[in-house]
């Protein structure tokens, strides 16, 4: 795959999770808003479709995932490469996270640790006990 059609693929996700998102538009319309962002190309209409379809079985957060990946479809996306990316896209999704540059995974964070003069230095400011 082409840097252009990595491009084109990112455009065209940004085109259909919008709509996806929305309702203030027809679905026929959309539709065409998309295949116009895709250049008419079957495969990257597929290929989005098939993120979508992984995104929206990995996370119910991304409740807009499935909307988008028929908007995908419905604007002539080819179901086969939607269904050979589903598989690619969702075993990515379920690796475990791994660092920068493939590294380690990273840990979380550690709270911040204050100085003992910085962890009094307002006290003056805090309110007193009524007693």
């Amino acid at each position: 795959m082409t840097g252009r059609d990595r491009l084109a693929i990112a455009t065209l996700m940004g085109v259909a999770s919008r709509h996806a998102s929305r309702r203030d538009v027809a679905f026929d319309d959309a539709a065409a808003d998309v295949r116009r962002a895709a250049g008419g190309r079957a495969d990257l209409l597929g290929e989005a479709a098939g993120v979508f379809a992984a995104m929206g079985r990995a996370d119910a957060a991304a409740w807009y995932a499935n909307a988008a990946a028929h908007l995908c479809i419905a604007a002539d996306g080819d179901p086969h490469v939607a269904r050979g990316q589903v598989e690619t896209v969702a075993a990515r999704l379920s690796a475990p996270r791994r660092g920068v540059a493939g590294g380690p995974p990273r840990r979380p964070a550690e709270p911040e640790r204050l100085a003992p003069s910085q962890r009094h230095k307002d006290y003056h400011l805090r309110a007193k006990p009524a007693g």
